[in-house]
């Protein structure tokens, strides 16, 4: 009898953490969308970057479902930024950038951290390394990782206000980063 209850009892908590894992019914998601240059809004039943060699660069946004599924790929030099949603509700934003800008063509995706002031922050994810800090500004453009972070700096001790507060050395590490920028933008011109 012992053993029945304690069965019954495992059965119960098995499905109560099955269910609080269950991800919301696709009615109550939210929608992807696309951010396009012209800032129109492009929403879609599913958002998605290419994955094949032959088609980088693109990210097809497909709407309905069956026969009456609409398609349409858009290239990232069109796209300012895709919004995307997993099965919980919990955003996240890509900014497309211009990874080399005297190359033509080499837009990727970036995680937004700070795109609002004169220097702006993303994380990129190149593949066989960590997320990398990549800056975008009119001082420093390109990834901030080793000689370039050292770069970085050097322009953001141009600003007197920069120098003053930030004078340790372990105040201004790499790990630092976010914080180092948004002084900067709040008190530097």
């Amino acid at each position: 009898m012992k053993a029945i209850q304690n069965y019954v009892f495992l059965c119960v908590i098995m499905s109560l953490l099955i269910s609080s894992c269950k991800s919301l019914p696709v009615s109550a998601r939210k929608q992807d969308f696309v951010i396009l240059n012209t800032k129109d809004t492009i929403y879609g039943t599913k958002v998605r970057g290419s994955k094949w060699f032959n088609a980088m660069g693109k990210v097809k946004v497909t709407n309905n479902k069956g026969k009456n599924e609409i398609e349409k790929v858009y290239p990232y030099n069109e796209i300012y930024q895709i919004h995307y949603y997993d099965r919980k509700n919990r955003k996240s934003v890509v900014e497309i950038v211009e990874e080399y800008p005297k190359v033509e063509n080499t837009h990727v995706e970036m995680d937004v951290v700070i795109n609002q002031g004169k220097v702006k922050l993303y994380y990129h994810d190149p593949g066989q390394w960590a997320d990398r800090p990549f800056i975008v500004s009119d001082i420093y453009y390109g990834y901030a990782h080793k000689r370039g972070f050292k770069k970085f700096l050097k322009e953001l001790d141009k600003c007197a206000a920069f120098r003053e507060k930030f004078t340790e050395r372990k105040e201004r590490r790499k790990k630092n980063i976010k914080q180092l920028i948004q002084f900067y933008n709040e008190n530097c011109e």
